[in-house]
Parts: C-alpha cells; sequence; structure tokens
C-alpha cells in the first residue's frame, strides 16, 4: 500500500487515523513535533496527515512531490487569519491533492458529529421505550406471582442497563 505519514499523536486524531490508514492497507508512521529528522519522515509520505497543533508548520520542504496532504489543524496565525497546520501556499504546487483550511476537514468533523448526534439521540429514545414498557410489565409481573423478576427484566433489550438503578431504587421493595 501507500506510505503513510500521520504528524500528531493524540487520542482524537492522530492514533485513530493511523489505525484507520493500517485498515486501508497504508504503511503507517506515527511522528510528532518532536521526531528527529521530521523533514526526512514527513517527505516520504503518499499521505502526509497532519495534526501536529502548530500553525503552518509543515512548509513544502516537508511534503514530498505529488502527495496527498490533509491538514486536519485551525487556528489563526499572526495576522488573525484562520490557517492550518500546513503553509498551504508553499505547498500547494508540489502536492497532488490538499484539504483547504478552512473548508476542509471541519466540514466532514461537523457532519459527522451531526450524523453521530442523530444516531445518540436514536438510542437514547430506543431505550426510554423499553424503559417504559419495563416499568408498565414490573407491576403486572409482581401482582400475577412471577418468581423470578429480575431474569425476566433482563430479558428485555436495553432493560439490563436501568435495572440496576431500579433495583438500587428499591422499586421491588414492596
Amino acid at each position: 500500500g501507500k506510505e503513510a505519514v500521520v504528524i500528531g499523536r493524540s487520542n482524537i486524531v492522530g492514533k485513530p487515523m493511523a489505525h484507520l490508514l493500517l485498515a486501508e492497507n497504508a504503511t503507517v508512521t506515527v511522528a510528532h513535533s518532536k521526531t528527529k529528522d521530521l523533514k526526512a519522515v514527513a517527505s516520504r509520505a503518499d499521505i502526509l496527515v497532519v495534526a501536529v497543533g502548530r500553525p503552518n508548520m509543515i512548509t513544502a520542504d516537508y511534503v514530498k512531490e505529488g502527495a496527498v496532504v490533509i491538514d486536519v489543524g485551525i487556528n489563526r496565525n499572526s495576522e488573525g487569519k484562520i490557517c492550518g497546520y500546513v503553509d498551504f501556499d508553499s505547498c500547494i504546487g508540489k502536492v497532488s491533492k490538499i484539504t483547504p483550511v478552512p473548508g476542509g476537514v471541519g466540514l466532514m468533523t461537523r457532519v459527522n458529529l451531526l450524523k453521530n448526534t442523530v444516531k445518540s439521540a436514536e438510542n437514547v429514545e430506543k431505550k426510554r421505550k423499553n424503559l417504559l414498557i419495563m416499568l408498565l410489565l414490573i407491576p403486572t409481573m409482581i401482582l400475577s406471582g412471577c418468581d423470578d423478576v429480575k431474569s425476566t427484566c433482563k430479558a428485555i433489550p436495553s432493560v439490563e442497563y436501568y435495572f440496576e438503578d431500579i433495583v438500587t431504587c428499591e422499586v421491588f421493595n414492596l
């Protein structure tokens, strides 16, 4: 596969990106701002992902001719202009593709955050429905003489998640 270098070792971007690239059969090197001879390491990359945390740190001399550069950063430079971790102007003529800042990775981040928020809300709603079903069933089970209310409740999807809280609140203490 392609040789990829991820500059940044954070749990938010660097490490997950390295794993994603590995899953796509890239040969991955994880580097950071303290890596010895970072220019030499970065300039080997067919795919360079930069999440280093320093505005405009990566210039054209860090980048291989024809590389794909993904700039994950968003900062303000000394003039107050929004910029990334890659010096876009110095690299644009050397790379085959580069993400702009603003307008590159940030847009995808927002799209995925929104997608995950909707998914999370759907999951919460599903758990609420299951909890409501359980709360309606428990008194019926108790009144009908169900011997093992706890096991029966745990058999209902997503109820186990709530069950310990309900026991702690002594709902079953008649």
